[in-house]
């Protein structure tokens, strides 16, 4: 029960804050996405969570931010959701071969993220998709990948203390 819990409030959460997140730029004037509040929350759901809860996050804030807002499109809501499926998938795989899970997370975002943009100029080639390849400057991104694989890394390093 008490994971069941846990995972409701990742999402309901996640969705709060998907649903301010226009909000918060406008009144900053900042742009609050390059922060990709998304993954963090698909990363808090892989931390302190179970697989599953990982899995509908990455399905669920991308769908509801496009329901409830139409932004992104939908062809770049499909994208969202299997770069931070795909992000999940690697991270559970990569930290059965490799130990360290700042380097599974750090891999596991990178090649997501290589996957993404990859999918994002085809789509952007076909006309499916407008805009820039790169929207978010690849230095927050470096910052992202960094703080969240130093999150789950050190988060593990107090568990194997605790233990």
């Amino acid at each position: 029960m008490k994971v069941i819990y846990r995972e409701l409030s990742l999402i309901i959460t996640g969705m709060v804050i998907v649903y301010f997140v226009p909000i918060i730029s406008y009144k900053l004037s900042f742009p609050f996405y390059f922060f990709e509040p998304m993954r963090w929350f698909v990363m808090l759901a892989i931390a302190h969570s179970v697989k599953r809860s990982a899995y509908s996050i990455a399905i669920i804030l991308p769908i509801f931010s496009f329901l409830i807002a139409n932004h992104p499109s939908l062809a770049k809501t499909v994208l969202l959701s299997g770069d931070l499926l795909l992000n999940t998938f690697l991270f559970f795989y990569l930290i059965k071969i490799i130990s360290n899970k700042f380097f599974a997370m750090c891999i596991s975002i990178t090649v997501s993220k290589i996957a993404y943009y990859l999918l994002k100029l085809i789509s952007i080639e076909l006309s499916i998709i407008d805009g820039g390849l790169i929207s978010t400057p690849l230095y927050y991104q470096a910052a992202i990948v960094i703080l969240l694989s130093a999150y789950v890394y050190f988060l593990d390093n107090v568990k194997m203390i605790k233990n």
